[in-house]
């Protein structure tokens, strides 16, 4: 057999393969989504874990006559993904002053997680530290192994406290409401309302609650909880705090952004020349629009009128950093332009999503940096979703 005909022989093959597993997808489909432990009680509340819009796995939430909330958790992401049961004691604002959660965590390590407030003392135990804190008002602990319907306890705690509340092991939490609308799906429907969190990461969290406050929807992008039997709502909610986010991203870009209008020069720097890996001293730079127009030394290169002279003596400058390996989320843009990352290759996402990123990039509706976007041929994935993405893998 030659090396031409072997070539479609196996070309045929996997074909044939990739066919008989689209044949055999709906019964693979549902033996992939995990099942929900039979000791759930039966009055439970229960959610939806979506992944790119498909089920991967679920939430259960209750109360025992004891007054304790019950939380268990879990899904599956190519086999990957948490398994966890929290148990959390309110105090009488509602606000968790014990917490324990055990299971295992996204890779598969054990999860033993405690946290209890007595007095005015805080303590805490999970897989990065041990310690406690003073505490002499309210504050709340941030898991790291948390269910999803928890971070409505954080937006409760902070709004029965006037919209703020300190965080435990340290750090403080803003509550702000940002709009509301009715969540519909097979013909029910609910009025809910979205809050923005900040103080647990570089950008707002965001969290809907009902009109009891309790946890009605969270997530983003590729993943969302939702209560069960509203899976069609997550993507109308996903818009609304798509707009939002955006509108954020829109105002920081109008804020640090700035275009100018003449070349701007890069005086005396010392720049790193990555072909021969060596300094070169007291150079000037000069950029016109989006080119390098001129590298050389100071005393060599002409400075163009009207130029902005930017003082660069004693300080190194380096081409842009690329990112070969990345997932561009909603608030990376700005991260990594701070780190002098210019440029980043995209391994996996939404194709139409990380597109209308781009295009705001360009636009200047967002900083960002350039996007390479790289996607791979894979699988369906354990939650069967729909293949539009630009590469499902998530490295």
């Amino acid at each position: 057999m030659n090396r031409k005909t072997w070539s479609w022989t196996l070309l045929l093959i996997l074909l044939l393969c990739v066919a008989k597993a689209d044949a055999q997808e709906p019964s693979s489909a549902a033996s992939n989504v995990p099942q929900m432990p039979a000791d759930i009680p039966p009055g439970a509340a229960h959610y939806s874990v979506l992944i790119m819009g498909s089920l991967a796995g679920q939430q259960a939430t209750w109360t025992t006559p004891d007054g304790k909330l019950h939380a268990f958790f879990q899904f599956n992401d190519r086999g990957r993904g948490p398994k966890t049961t929290s148990l959390i004691t309110l105090d009488a604002k509602g606000i968790p002053i014990a917490e324990s959660i055990s299971g295992i965590d996204y890779l598969k390590s054990p999860v033993h997680e405690e946290f209890s407030i007595e007095g005015q003392t805080a303590r805490w135990t999970n897989t990065a530290e041990h310690g406690e804190k003073k505490v002499a008002a309210p504050a709340i602990y941030i898991a790291m192994n948390s269910a999803p319907s928890e971070i409505a306890l954080l937006a409760h705690a902070a709004l029965v406290n006037g919209g703020s509340i300190a965080l435990l092991p340290d750090g403080e939490s803003r509550v702000q409401r940002i709009t509301e609308q009715d969540a519909e799906a097979g013909g029910k429907k609910q009025h809910v309302t979205l809050y923005s969190i900040s103080g647990l990461d570089f950008s707002p969290s965001y969290v809907w609650l009902d009109d009891r406050g309790q946890f009605f929807a969270a997530g983003g992008g590729w993943s969302m909880i939702v209560p069960e039997g509203w899976d069609s709502a997550a993507k109308e909610l996903q818009k609304t705090q798509d707009k939002a986010v955006q509108a954020r991203a829109a105002e920081i870009a109008k804020k640090l952004a700035r275009r100018p209008s003449h070349a701007v020069v890069f005086a005396h720097a010392n720049v790193f020349d990555a072909n021969t890996a060596t300094i070169l001293p007291d150079q000037n730079v000069v950029i016109v629009g989006n080119h390098i127009q001129a590298v050389g030394p100071s005393t060599a290169v002409t400075t163009p009128p009207d130029a902005e002279i930017v003082d660069a003596t004693g300080k190194t400058l380096l081409p842009g950093l690329w990112d070969m390996h990345t997932h561009v989320g909603d608030n990376d843009g700005l991260l990594n332009l701070a780190a002098g990352v210019t440029t980043v290759r995209d391994l996996a996402n939404d194709t139409d999503t990380l597109l209308a990123r781009r295009k705001r990039i360009e636009d200047g509706t967002e900083i960002g940096t350039r996007i390479i976007i790289a996607g791979i041929i894979d699988g369906r994935g354990p939650y069967q979703g729909p293949t539009k993405s630009a590469g499902l893998h998530r490295g």
